[in-house]
């Protein structure tokens, strides 16, 4: 029996990467094997902590994962997934799961018209410039009223940056993002502006828990790196680096910019 149920999570761990490679190929591209099984390893765990246990299912689960951030489920800037999740009144799971799918899909192609010229054509260049203007934002502790007041400035600024995001969420699920963003900043010892900004904006792009999620590796390895855990500005510094290379690895750009 244990020898069957190792070749049946073998063959499902095997059809789910061959999902990724044919619908997520960048994914399969930038992930090594062993971070794309961490992945569906957590897509199965997740999937099942909601009732979610049929092959099915878990590939839609993961596809969602792959979409939204692998922490969607608990993300403040999509609440309707822990209400789907949550909601036992759909005939079967595969009706809930559907539904989820569909939403979620829904919500992430919409989203990408943030990052879209006016030709339609996929256009990274405005996610760049916020990240390049978050690399000229001070590096200086702020303290408490401060760290108050720059949640406040960091809602009007992804308002600003990501006008279909804002219109898709609202202001009060943008405020728990920036609201968020404080809080796990500051819960790596990051409380500086440059650093909580940082959070923010990658928190709305890539998903709530991007800091420990396995599709994001460079950023679990440097908030977890004990040579920075005391000096908050290296720690920044470096974060700053590593998302920028992250986006230039995913819109295949030649060019990179200096972070500050």
């Amino acid at each position: 029996m244990l020898a069957l149920e190792q070749a049946c999570n073998k063959a499902f761990g095997e059809r789910m990467l061959a999902r990724i490679r044919q619908y997520f190929p960048k994914h399969a591209e930038l992930l090594s094997e062993d971070e794309l099984r961490v992945l569906i390893a957590l897509a199965r765990e997740r999937a099942r902590s909601h009732d979610l246990v049929s092959e099915r299912n878990v590939a839609l689960y993961l596809d969602l994962m792959c979409f939204l951030g692998s922490g969607f489920d608990t993300d403040p800037q999509i609440p309707w997934a822990a209400e789907i999740l949550a909601d036992r009144s759909f005939p079967t799971p595969d009706a809930r799961a559907g539904k989820l799918h569909a939403q979620g899909w829904d919500f992430a192609q919409k989203s990408l018209e943030d990052f879209k010229d006016p030709a339609g054509k996929k256009e990274p260049y405005r996610l760049l410039a916020v990240l390049d203007e978050i690399g000229r934002r001070t590096l200086d502790t702020l303290q408490p009223q401060a760290l108050r007041v720059l949640a406040d400035q960091l809602c009007s600024d992804m308002k600003n940056a990501f006008p279909v995001r804002y219109t898709i969420i609202g202001e009060d699920c943008l405020a728990r993002v920036a609201r968020r963003a404080v809080e796990s900043a500051r819960k790596y010892g990051i409380n500086n502006a440059r650093g909580i900004s940082l959070f923010a904006v990658v928190s709305l792009v890539a998903g709530a828990s991007f800091d420990r999620d396995p599709q994001l590796p460079w950023a679990s390895r440097v908030l977890s790196d004990e040579s920075t855990s005391a000096d908050s500005i290296a720690r920044t510094q470096q974060l700053h680096r590593e998302a920028l290379e992250c986006l230039r690895q995913w819109w295949d750009l030649n060019v990179g910019m200096a972070a500050q």
